[in-house]
């Protein structure tokens, strides 16, 4: 007989998920400025200048040196012609003082730390540093953008550092990018990764995609009771599912270090799988991720008919009460026991039809079977049988792009 399923809301719309750090920036645990939201910043970008605590201020026109904004230096002409002489003089023009004149340019960060968004990695902030050009720090997520636009490169080549800071302004990722700007802004995607600080606590939650009336379901809401978790391949821990909600204390693996790969698996009281995850996580510290599970099913509608002798006819005209339909997965092993899942033939609402509503997703070949009068039996075709796919996350009904499937004698 067919697995029980438990009645699910439809997917809806796409999960997107984030968190609201919330920073405490004093002059006890800043060495630079503390701008509006609380967040240590290193004090020195015109833009967000300052130091010891102070609130960061922004140096309009200038300079911010040592955590003070000053007025920019003003560029002294080259030296004089040398002189004259067939021996040869000095080297006209000399070397410019101060500050060299001319364009700079802009260069665009898209940053990622070990794949890992800002939220994911727990990066408030990231320092970019590059010789010869003012640098600074920059708030990680911009109006919903993991990148900051860095001013002031003049035309040349660079090789910029990039530090993610957390909350407390410690470093937890760095990254270098190679930089070159000729008469044009620029955008340029780095991937930083971890700053190895020594092995530390992971401790893990989840959240579903959408349901139907529900933007961010519960456990309960998605009927899942048991979550696993595993690392790196290892064995899998089994978990209460409330334990890695929002509000719950999360799973907590100890001792992990460097980049571990998580794989999360959510079930039903009857240990049918409906979401997965795989996530890969660097660990710096104490670290928190909150792991978006996706679906990992999706539904099969499916309609049938009989032909006896080149003629269409119906369930009752051969006699048929139950179809036996049976899905072999890509691997040649059947999903259901025995010969397959019974269906009715006839239905007072679909007619000759069903949709079987949450299927692992994958490719099977699909057989139907048929018992009819004087124990005649109708199959679809044994030897090349019809293929489908069932696609994750996907829940189409019957309607006219419904296949039928043929039983025959």
């Amino acid at each position: 007989m067919r697995r029980p399923l438990v009645p699910l809301m439809l997917l809806v719309g796409l999960a997107l998920s984030g968190c609201v750090v919330r920073n405490n920036c004093t002059p006890n645990n800043c060495n630079g400025c503390c701008d509006s939201t609380g967040m240590c910043l290193d004090g020195r970008s015109p833009d967000a200048c300052g130091a010891r605590g102070a609130t960061c201020s922004a140096c309009l026109g200038g300079l911010c040196t040592n955590g003070t904004c000053s007025s920019p230096p003003v560029g002294v002409g080259g030296g004089a012609a040398g002189g004259g002489g067939t021996a040869g003089g000095g080297t006209a023009g000399g070397s410019a003082g101060g500050t060299v004149g001319g364009p700079t340019y802009s260069v665009n960060f898209f940053w990622s730390f070990a794949g890992q968004t800002c939220a994911q990695a727990g990066v408030s902030n990231v320092t970019v540093t590059a010789p010869g050009t003012p640098g600074g720090t920059f708030r990680c997520n911009q109006a919903g953008t993991d990148g900051a636009v860095v001013p002031g490169f003049p035309a040349g080549a660079y090789t910029v550092t990039l530090e993610g800071r957390d909350a407390a302004n410690q470093v937890r990722f760095r990254g270098t990018s190679q930089v070159q700007l000729v008469g044009q802004d620029i955008s340029v995607q780095v991937r930083l990764e971890p700053v190895s600080s020594g092995p530390g606590d992971l401790t893990v939650r989840w959240s579903f995609p959408p349901l139907a009336g529900a933007p961010t379901p519960t456990c309960s809401q998605a009927t899942i009771t048991t979550v696993s978790v595993s690392v790196n391949g290892g064995t899998p821990q089994s978990v209460t599912c409330s334990r890695g909600e929002p509000g719950g204390m999360g799973l907590t693996l100890p001792n992990q270090s460097g980049t571990v790969r998580l794989d999360l698996a959510a079930a039903d009281t009857n240990g049918f799988v409906y979401f997965r995850k795989q996530e890969t996580v660097a660990i710096t510290g104490t670290t928190r991720v909150t792991v978006a599970l996706d679906w990992d099913v999706g539904s099969l509608p499916v309609r049938w008919e009989f032909r006896e002798n080149g003629q269409l006819r119906t369930c009752a005209q051969v006699g048929v009460s139950t179809v036996v339909l049976n899905l072999r997965t890509s691997t040649g092993s059947f999903l259901y026991p025995g010969a397959g899942a019974d269906v009715p033939c006839t239905d007072a609402t679909t007619g000759q039809a069903t949709v079987f509503p949450y299927l692992p997703k994958g490719t099977y070949d699909v057989f139907f079977q048929a018992v009819g009068t004087g124990g005649r039996l109708y199959k679809t075709d044994q030897a090349t049988p019809p293929r489908v796919t069932v696609r994750a996350g996907q829940f189409p009904q019957l309607d006219a792009m419904t296949p039928t499937y043929t039983l025959a004698p």
